[in-house]
């Protein structure tokens, strides 16, 4: 059983304080200004959906960051926002050059797919490292997996 030292009882108690006078204050802001958390939860997805634009853009230059799961992950979250959003996302020439193959048909360039396997094996190989037991043979499932739906599930744009 784990057991907690007393700087991090500490630690957990100032984060749950913190919690609890956050809640408050936004029941409080919202009651007090007829607000309702259905128009916060907006402007949250607007703003998660802008940053993961902005991330994707910046793969678009930088080969580590991979520009397509960035982009859909944004159109995820404007098509929950707003429809302008969305509609202008998807009527950009980024998402038309970077995410349309992917999200109509399902398929992929062969450099597209590369870059994505070689990014994610990456991100993939910290844990592996770290990690020990079942928890190892999990990252290890998740690699095939991920092997598999890239090789036999997404189908490969030849470009001749």
């Amino acid at each position: 059983q784990y057991i907690l030292g007393a700087d991090q009882k500490i630690f957990l108690l100032h984060i749950y304080f913190f919690y609890v006078i956050l809640n408050m204050y936004l029941k409080y802001t919202f009651k007090k200004r007829n607000l309702k958390m259905d128009s916060v939860k907006k402007y949250i997805y607007i703003i998660l959906g802008s940053l993961a634009l902005g991330i994707g853009v910046l793969g678009v230059f930088l080969p580590v960051l991979p520009t397509t799961p960035l982009l859909m992950l944004s159109c995820y979250f404007y098509s929950l926002s707003s429809k302008r959003f969305y509609n202008w996302l998807v009527a950009t020439e980024l998402y038309q050059k970077h995410a349309k193959d992917f999200v109509e048909h399902r398929q992929l360039t062969l450099s597209k797919k590369i870059v994505l396997l070689s990014f994610a094996s990456t991100m993939l190989l910290f844990p592996l490292f770290i990690l020990n037991g079942i928890l190892k043979l999990f990252i290890i499932g998740v690699y095939l997996y991920l092997y598999y739906y890239f090789l036999f599930k997404i189908k490969t744009i030849r470009h001749y």
